[in-house]
């Protein structure tokens, strides 16, 4: 609106801002029409067929060893290094102990692969949930 008022007006008269011109379209009551942009689109929510079933129901207790099997991962940084390095630990829910490992310096699903892969090489019979 602003740009086409300027352009009809002769030489020597003065040129109309762009607040201005808003304020005069404010009081005669004129609107104008904003260009509609496409909004970014979301991920979908995962489905029912995506997600897994809750076996575990926050029950954290194990009655007898390699019965359940807990990860965690943690985040590791030394005095005066900038680098950070990732732990991730197999837990046997049973006694809270170790059962694999695996360290990177990335945060990764190839990390937690690992560390399932470590704890099933050093118990090869076990089927933990």
């Amino acid at each position: 609106m602003m740009l086409e008022l300027n352009k009809t007006l002769s030489e020597g008269e003065s040129r109309y801002g762009h607040n201005r011109v808003a304020r005069i379209m404010c009081i005669n009551g004129i609107r104008c029409s904003v260009a509609r942009y496409n909004k970014p689109k979301r991920p979908n929510k995962p489905s029912g067929n995506e997600t897994a079933e809750n076996i575990l129901n926050r029950d954290f207790n194990a009655s007898a060893p390699n019965e359940k099997w807990g990860i965690d991962i943690t985040e590791v940084t030394a005095p005066g290094v900038s680098k950070k390095a990732y732990l991730a630990t197999m837990i046997d829910l049973y006694d809270k102990s170790p059962v694999g490992y695996a360290i990177s310096d990335h945060n990764d699903v190839a990390l937690v692969q690992k560390a399932i892969d470590a704890a099933f090489e050093a118990n090869p019979n076990a089927h933990p949930l």
